[in-house]
């Protein structure tokens, strides 16, 4: 079974983005040119592994999975 590509956005302390962005970097499965700071303290990628590898980072604070609905 395939796995789908997820988008996420990650929750950071204000300041060290670069320093999560680094981190973000090292995981399979993370599409590295996918990886932009929206807003300070947040950070969103692309990941298409399971969720659970991702508990293994240690500057982010919180993963939140975004989900698209069409409300047309």
């Amino acid at each position: 079974m395939k796995t789908m590509t997820q988008y996420y956005e990650a929750e950071v302390i204000i300041g060290i983005e670069d320093i999560a962005i680094n981190e973000l970097k090292t995981i399979k499965g993370i599409k590295t040119n996918s990886i932009k700071t929206i807003r300070d303290g947040f950070i969103r990628f692309e990941f298409s592994k399971k969720p659970k590898t991702l508990l293994q980072l240690n500057s982010i604070i919180a993963i939140y999975a975004i989900h698209y609905f069409d409300i047309s």
